[in-house]
């Protein structure tokens, strides 16, 4: 008899369950169970004359023989609001590669250079000559013999080496990973990140030491005049090879429309004894605000400020070093167009310091999402992209300043894989495509990881 009533109530509640998922929820007060048919043939009344009660009741319709009420299925996806009111997944716009190698300093050394001195030497000279004069006695010629003492200049040339100054550009990487776009995004996160670049074969712009030349001067020895012509050979801007190691941080606030980030990098250099070194570089500290932050589209306008700090080696110039603040104020912006994006920065470096130079950045960079993931697995989102990196010195263009940068065009093209929906590895390759080149090729990778 349980097990019969047990049916029946279960019965009844799958009956009702099948409506409620296709209806619209009902307050609990005003829900009401579906009424039950009732069954074919009712018992009469116990007692009912002539009649006996039935000893079992009927039997119902198990619930798969019962009529149900049509059922709408429902899936994950109409459970969540469509793509536009989700807040856009970090994944979808990783941040830009970069490209800046840095600064370019003249700088001052001795090389050997071959010197040839002409001079002239008095050299005296007697010789005998054989005259005729008249003999006072008897009024006869006669021939004698007179010395004749003649002095008279003739050249002298030897020649010598000579340690002579010739200025060359070197490169001056530790104030370098101030560009706004280096692993950058418009938008505000919360991340930890280290960032590796290698640049190989950098190189500062031609001076006029590249070629050897011919110095003549004019002067005396020993009051004699004297020549004196000195050959230098051509020095080539010295090549390096660099490694740039970056860790730093970027925390969020004002509901996530506003950040404080840090950089410190520190750099290796390989190549020419007298311009390498290990050391850390300047600090920068970077504030960036979205005054567009749109979470459903993830499109972005931002702005903000980077000030890099000279905690890193001075700039090594002739009549002495010095070391500048950078102060960058930048604009950035994130459009989206379904699985294509661009993203981009501009930038103004100025010096503090007027011998330093002044820089204009020019940022813009395509994406493309080729791979996304709904699940958290391991790689959740590959999104390869290209940049291009163009740098234009405002300044200090001229051969003799002591500090510039080569108009450059860069470009980048590398990909992004998200890991988890965490984190994010990018790797790149740069190269400039305009001259002189600053360097050959800079490889680079990227970790963020955000929390």
């Amino acid at each position: 008899m349980v097990g019969k009533l047990f049916g029946r109530a279960l019965a009844v509640l799958l009956l009702a369950g099948g409506g409620a998922v296709a209806a619209d929820p009902v307050p609990p007060e005003s829900a009401s169970l579906p009424t039950q048919a009732p069954p074919a043939s009712q018992p009469p009344p116990a007692g009912a004359q002539g009649q006996k009660p039935p000893e079992k009741p009927a039997k119902p319709a198990p619930p798969a023989e019962q009529p149900a009420a049509p059922r709408q299925e429902q899936t994950a996806a109409a459970t969540q609001p469509p793509s536009g009111d989700r807040e856009a997944p970090s994944e979808e716009n990783p941040n830009m590669l970069g490209d800046f190698p840095g600064l370019f300093v003249l700088r001052t050394f001795s090389v050997p250079a071959f010197q040839t001195i002409t001079t002239t030497q008095s050299v005296t000279k007697t010789t005998i000559t054989t005259i005729q004069v008249v003999n006072p006695d008897n009024g006869k010629l006669i021939t004698v013999k007179v010395p004749v003492t003649t002095t008279s200049l003739l050249p002298v040339q030897h020649q010598t080496t000579a340690e002579m100054p010739v200025t060359v550009r070197v490169p001056f990487p530790f104030a370098a990973d101030f560009k706004i776009a280096e692993n950058e995004s418009p938008r505000p996160e919360n991340r930890f990140f280290l960032t590796y670049n290698y640049y190989s074969g950098v190189a500062g712009p031609s001076t006029a030491s590249a070629v050897s030349h011919l110095d003549t001067a004019f002067t005396s020895i020993d009051g004699n005049p004297a020549t004196i012509s000195t050959l230098t050979p051509g020095v080539p801007a010295p090549r390096i090879d660099l490694h740039r190691e970056v860790v730093g941080f970027e925390k969020t606030f004002l509901g996530g429309n506003a950040s404080i980030g840090l950089r410190a990098p520190y750099v290796e250099q390989e190549g020419a004894e007298a311009i390498g070194g290990n050391d850390f570089g300047d600090i920068t500290v970077l504030l960036k605000y979205a005054f567009l932050n749109n979470r459903r589209t993830g499109d972005v306008l931002s702005g903000g400020l980077a000030v890099t700090l000279p905690t890193g080696p001075g700039i090594p110039l002739t009549p002495g070093e010095f070391h500048s603040t950078l102060v960058q104020p930048w604009t950035g912006y994130i459009w989206n167009f379904n699985r294509l994006y661009v993203h981009g920065f501009t930038s103004v470096v100025v010096p503090t310091d007027s011998r330093d130079v002044t820089l204009l950045f020019n940022d813009v960079g395509v994406g493309y999402k080729l791979y996304r993931s709904a699940n958290n697995r391991l790689i959740s989102a590959i999104v390869p992209s290209v940049e291009a990196h163009l740098t234009t010195p405002l300044n200090h263009r001229d051969e003799t300043s002591p500090i510039t940068v080569p108009d450059l065009l860069v470009i980048t093209a590398g990909s992004h894989f998200d890991i988890s929906r965490r984190s994010t590895l990018s790797i790149g390759v740069a190269a400039p495509v305009t001259g002189p080149r600053a360097f050959d090729v800079e490889a680079q990778v990227q970790f963020n990881w955000r929390f």
